[in-house]
């Protein structure tokens, strides 16, 4: 039991220095000095989504701090909330029934994306999440929200999605070695199903726009829909206004 208590400290000091590593070569110090700076002053400050609504979803959380038995535990990065405000919109944006389609959050994190989700009439609400502490908080929160969301507790990468209408949201929570997986999987259920996928603060954009179009741009963040195979034409990708 000690031993595998050691193990798992030492994958997560081996995670902290190789993220501390990549950020320091990817911003520089200045730039990481600025997010740790900014993170401590939100820290600070109580969160207003959280009082108003009487849950727990704000607050950042290195993964380095987390419970996770995944291969892709080095990949993923910190948790931190996204802005409901920008959620609402991105939400009403999309032309679609909103009865017609599951929602699915991948890195679910505390729940606070499904909490405004649960404002539209999705067909299903689902959030995908790796970290077991994370999952724990969210059901909690999703209990005390009131509202019909589920959380499943697994890697995004190994995730089988329902063949169904799909909207998918992603702040940005791992890097390509699980967004590939995940596209291909999207691809897949494409070919019978409407999918489209919003993706925030969307750093590997790149991937997606080899599987589907963009379509759309709303407060950073990109809108992009999966064409059925043999209907997509390549660099036909619009931006929304």
């Amino acid at each position: 039991m000690v031993s595998k208590s050691l193990s798992r400290v030492g994958r997560r000091l081996l995670r902290a220095v190789r993220k501390i590593a990549g950020l320091l070569r990817t911003e520089g110090p200045i730039e990481v000095f600025r997010i740790a700076y900014r993170r401590a002053l939100t820290k600070a400050r109580p969160d207003p989504f959280d009082l108003q609504n009487a849950v727990d979803t704000s607050g950042h959380l290195s993964l380095f701090k987390l419970d996770i038995s995944s291969a892709h535990e080095s990949v993923g990065f910190s948790y931190s909330p996204s802005p409901a405000e920008v959620c609402e919109k991105l939400f009403a944006s999309l032309a679609i029934r909103h009865q017609d389609f599951t929602f699915i959050d991948l890195g679910a994190g505390k729940g606070r994306v499904l909490l405004v989700a649960s404002r539209f009439p999705f067909k299903r609400l689902i959030g995908v999440e790796f970290a077991r502490e994370l999952v724990e908080t969210a059901r909690l929160n999703i209990q005390k929200f009131g509202c019909r969301a589920e959380i499943v507790h697994a890697d995004a990468a190994e995730y089988r999605f329902p063949s169904e209408n799909l909207v998918v949201y992603l702040y940005n929570p791992f890097g390509p070695e699980v967004l590939r997986p995940v596209l291909r999987s999207l691809r897949e259920i494409s070919i019978s199903r409407e999918v489209y996928l919003l993706y925030l603060n969307p750093k590997n954009s790149s991937c997606v726009e080899e599987v589907a179009n963009e379509i759309d741009q709303i407060a950073g963040a990109k809108v992009y829909y999966f064409e059925r195979p043999g209907n997509r034409t390549e660099g036909a990708a619009t931006s929304g206004a």
